[in-house]
């Protein structure tokens, strides 16, 4: 056998009624290969599970394990290998009340590949995770967009090179033919998901720690969402949609099988997992972003409605690929003209919440969150990253009639791409506006990072996501952790989680 990739944890869901952890493993082999299986050890006895086809290409099929495991009254781990290789791998199993520690990062790559030749170790703060892993092992990983950075391939297929030369209007004419498809497909499923995933330390991670993934801009191309409609529908950026879909599907969903955790299959990749009185909720902003939306009305209304229906959570954590609470531009928007970085930053400000067209969209996302959390007594976090650097934010509602309430943001980006540049490090911090209101009674803030006078660290980093260490399935507080290159200690700020 051949292996190409895997295996690649995947989170499925936990089924409370029957203790049961589901997960999957992805494995990708040769195309001549036949089903591979895992053998794993679970309380003595050593199991077999083969592989199920969930996709092929030219050179490749990729494979899914499932892997159900009853939880037991006491945590535990169980090892495993793909039948035929010398590899080992070990899972850590939670107790069947006990709520999981949890990591999160963003960002796997680089918008420039000129960017990586600066990087003495590109996957250092791959290989810090798995060391806290390894130290006090984390049951779920929570990847939040840019798994993979397609960029690259605007410059290494010829012709995707020359259609970006070509003026607007030959864009939207140009064809999408067969051949750049099929060059692209194996693009994508050869060199951004098995080969980078493939990397040493990337694959320590993915092999120990399931995941639950959501795409952002890069998983399709830079930028994806905020371009101008005829650009969009182009024959050529709806071509390479369509194959980053595919791959998408393929790598981090893994076939996305009908498990009961997808929100609304026809509007995009919005799931949902419950565990105990956690819930965790990842949002698909990609799907249908468009200059004026960034998921559609009945998405929403799909979301919306699913959250109306669950009763009992103490903490919701809500994936939003871009952060909800970011510092506002107005202050620097006057100094596009000198700052480096200009085009970057142009981009992201069409990219971002801060557009203009959606700030109406985040303004009822906001209400809505700060309802419920009212009406069902439950702390919401958000958890984002995009942005390539540490921050922490809060959006405040202090609205006449009401308790006051807080939702956090923690923002965590990048695991490997490197923050921006001294001077925009430095705007960031002392010229960017901090505060915002949102409505009347409703602020957002970008707070100090805790023990730091700085708002914004920019610098490669990644986030746990802890709970108390005491018996029982509930806790009383979360302790945010974010890991820092070059920073000898964590940044933690405690999430206080409503009762």
């Amino acid at each position: 056998m051949v292996l190409k990739l895997g295996p690649v944890l995947r989170f499925r869901g936990y089924d409370a009624a029957s203790k049961t952890w589901n997960l999957s493993a992805l494995i990708a082999t040769d195309r001549a290969d036949p089903a591979p299986e895992i053998s794993f050890t679970d309380v003595g006895a050593v199991k077999i599970n083969t592989g199920q086809l969930i996709d092929t290409w030219d050179n490749g099929k990729a494979w899914r394990v499932d892997l159900p495991f009853m939880l037991g009254l006491a945590a535990r781990s169980v090892t495993y290998n793909i039948v035929g290789d010398a590899s080992t791998f070990t899972i850590q199993l939670p107790a069947q009340d006990q709520m999981p520690r949890m990591a999160y990062a963003s960002c796997n790559g680089f918008s420039d590949p000129k960017v990586a030749k600066k990087i003495s170790n590109i996957n250092g703060r791959w290989e810090h995770l798995k060391g806290q892993h390894d130290n006090k092992p984390f049951h779920l990983l929570l990847l939040g967009g840019d798994q993979i950075y397609s960029d690259s391939m605007w410059a290494k297929d010829a012709d995707l090179h020359a259609f970006s030369d070509l003026s607007d209007a030959a864009s939207y004419a140009a064809p999408f033919p067969i051949t750049l498809r099929d060059r692209l497909t194996n693009m994508y499923f050869d060199e951004f998901y098995c080969k980078r995933w493939g990397q040493v330390a990337v694959r320590d991670v993915l092999a120990r720690v399931p995941t639950v993934m959501i795409w952002d801009d890069h998983d399709i191309m830079d930028g994806w969402g905020s371009y101008e409609h005829s650009l969009q529908s182009c024959d050529v950026y709806r071509g390479i949609f369509s194959i980053a879909k595919r791959a998408f599907t393929t790598f981090q969903m893994q076939g996305c099988a009908t498990d009961g955790q997808f929100i609304s299959q026809a509007n995009g990749f919005s799931h949902y997992h419950r565990i105990g009185d956690l819930g965790i909720l990842a949002l698909d902003m990609r799907s249908e972003r468009s200059q004026e939306q960034v998921m559609s009305p009945a998405h929403w209304t799909k979301v919306y409605n699913f959250l109306a229906a669950e009763k009992n959570l103490s903490h919701l954590i809500l994936m939003s690929s871009i952060p909800v609470v970011h510092a506002r531009f107005s202050m620097v928007e006057s100094l596009l003209g000198w700052l480096p970085g200009r085009q970057e930053l142009e981009d992201d400000l069409k990219d971002h919440w801060s557009s203009r067209s959606h700030l109406e969209e985040r303004k009822r996302l906001i209400h809505r969150l700060l309802a419920f959390s009212a009406a069902e007594k439950t702390r919401v976090t958000i958890i984002s990253g995009d942005v390539h650097l540490a921050a922490s934010g809060t959006i405040v509602s202090t609205q006449a009639g009401s308790v006051a309430i807080t939702i956090p943001q923690l923002t965590s980006s990048a695991i490997v791409h490197p923050g921006p540049p001294g001077i925009m490090q430095f705007a960031m911090n002392q010229l960017f506006d901090t505060e915002e209101d949102v409505d009347d009674g409703i602020v957002t803030r970008m707070d100090k990072m805790p023990s730091s006078e700085k708002r914004f660290i920019a610098a490669r980093n990644w986030l746990a996501l802890e709970p108390d260490d005491r018996p029982g399935i509930t806790s009383d507080r979360l302790w945010a952790s974010w890991h820092v290159e070059g920073e000898k200690y964590p940044y933690t700020r405690v999430i206080q989680v409503v009762s």
